[in-house]
């Protein structure tokens, strides 16, 4: 089908090996996916956002326009066979100079990353996060210390939840009740282990560990027994209703 849908744009008068030829110009259709990855980077900080957002339909647009030029140079091989084979070389290295420009910008940018994460390390902050940092081996959230957090193995969990060799930490705040071999982050503030549910660093008192879980894109979860929102106890029938 594909074939059909290409036969379209090349006329039976021009030769065999010049279609093919204008063939060159459809090529870098083919990284596509490698151009719409690329310009969601536009996104980054733009300063005009609805320049970016033309910017970034006029560039994803370029198919049509490699499909257009390779349907009106197979005219006008018929009439300028010069101008004809010169097209699809020029298209040809202008992708080749866009593919190189791309990926020396993809380089560049690498490159600032991983200057930025040394940086950032050399400070002594985990992670991408501006939150915690080490120094002199001591765990640091913004400038309070973390009272017995060990600095070797503290690591950041997910949003709000951190951990070391010994404990689970809410915002940098020891929980002491937590299993740390059982814990399970299951998002929207809320957590379980084998023994208890949590809401931020509170126990949810009386909530059933093994059937608890959180219901997705809510404050509200749910056990074999009871409902709660917020990480309170409610009558089930306050889940149907807006938070």
């Amino acid at each position: 089908m594909f074939l059909k849908f290409i036969n379209q744009f090349f006329t039976k008068e021009n030769p065999i090996w010049f279609n093919v030829l204008n063939l060159v110009i459809l090529l870098p259709i083919l990284i596509w996916p490698f151009i719409f990855y690329t310009t969601i980077f536009f996104f980054d900080n733009p300063e005009n956002l609805g320049l970016t957002y033309l910017l970034f339909f006029v560039v994803n647009a370029y198919p049509i326009y490699l499909l257009i030029i390779a349907f009106f140079n197979s005219k006008l091989f018929l009439n300028n066979r010069i101008l004809g084979l010169i097209l699809p070389m020029i298209v040809a290295v202008g992708g080749l100079y866009a593919a190189f420009s791309i990926r020396k910008d993809s380089e560049e940018r690498l490159a600032e990353v991983e200057k930025i994460e040394k940086e950032r390390e050399a400070q002594g902050f985990i992670s991408v996060s501006d939150d915690f940092k080490i120094i002199d081996d001591k765990v640091f959230r913004y400038d309070t210390l973390i009272e017995g957090a060990d600095a070797k193995t503290f690591e950041i969990v997910s949003w709000g939840w951190q951990r070391d060799k010994n404990n689970y930490y809410r915002f940098g705040k020891r929980v002491p009740a937590i299993d740390r071999e059982t814990f399970e982050d299951l998002d929207y503030h809320y957590g379980k282990d084998k023994n208890h549910a949590y809401y931020d660093d509170k126990i949810i008192e009386g909530a059933d560990a093994k059937t608890f879980y959180h219901i997705e894109g809510t404050q509200d979860a749910k056990d074999k027994n009871n409902c709660y929102r917020w990480g309170e106890k409610v009558e089930c029938d306050v889940l149907e209703t807006e938070e």
